[in-house]
């Protein structure tokens, strides 16, 4: 199943980058900020024919579909065929493909590719840890401070049913910047939140993002040997559109900056 998404992933990365380099029109979805191409929808075409010539007893659930394919086996496909859709339809080179599988609601393998720096994370539960281009990576699993550390904070402030707890996030990024020296970045897509896994990023957090956007993510994040948390410290589940993702030693200090 792994070499299958690995494959899958890769071409519909590289079958949206022909669009994304020959430049796309895009409408709107639910709001202002919910874009949609044909590069999605193409994309979305591409991955869900190719699940179910490969397994057709296996759940879809797409970005781009308004229903999902409702299978008898307990496997569950999660897509986003493109996250960074704004991204992608303005022409900013920072966008990705992500995939998650389940077994019996357990995220098990997941996949997020970037066509224009040509990387790939893969998260393999069986095999315990997670890739990028073949190569076994990890968090920064040895920091003990915040102190110059650069990580991503993904704010949005409108009102959807993606979005929530906007004022504790606009608290906390606030505390962070005042108190820590350290540096945040955002990029207009959930799946940059990947790079914590090699780190690149030392934490990650967000307060919009749907099961497509954040599946990968947790799994990767948590196969790299960070916490995956909310932002009031509990565990992270699929019902919660915030999301943490930061090392076990960096914890306590970094979810400080939530209840300041």
């Amino acid at each position: 199943m792994r070499a299958f998404l690995e494959q899958i992933i890769v071409e519909a990365g590289e079958m949206a980058k022909k669009h994304f380099e020959a430049g796309v029109s895009f409408s709107l979805k639910s709001n202002q900020n919910d874009y949609l191409t044909i590069a999605d929808t193409e994309t979305s075409e591409f991955l869900v024919s190719s699940i179910q010539r490969e397994f057709p007893t296996h759940t879809i659930i797409s970005e781009e579909m308004p229903q999902k394919i409702e299978g008898v086996s307990e496997y569950t496909w999660y897509i986003d065929p493109i996250d960074g859709t704004r991204n992608f339809a303005h022409g900013i080179p920072t966008w990705a493909v992500m995939i998650a599988v389940q077994k019996q609601g357990e995220t098990i393998l997941s996949g997020v590719y970037f066509p224009m720096s040509k990387q790939l994370f893969v998260g393999d539960s069986e095999a315990g840890c997670v890739y990028k281009n073949g190569v076994m990576v990890h968090a920064q699993l040895n920091r003990t401070d915040l102190v110059e550390s650069i990580g991503l904070f993904g704010l949005h402030t409108e009102e959807s049913v993606h979005v929530s707890h906007t004022h504790v996030f606009v608290s906390a990024l606030h505390n962070f910047c005042q108190s820590s020296g350290g540096r945040t970045q955002t990029f207009g897509c959930s799946a940059m939140l990947v790079y914590v896994a090699d780190g690149t990023f030392t934490f990650a957090c967000r307060n919009s993002g749907l099961d497509w956007d954040y599946l990968p993510i947790a799994h990767m994040g948590k196969l790299s040997g960070c916490l995956i948390l909310t932002s009031d410290g509990l565990p992270w589940t699929q019902d919660r559109r915030d999301l943490i993702v930061v090392p076990p030693r960096l914890h306590d200090q970094f979810l400080s900056y939530f209840k300041q």
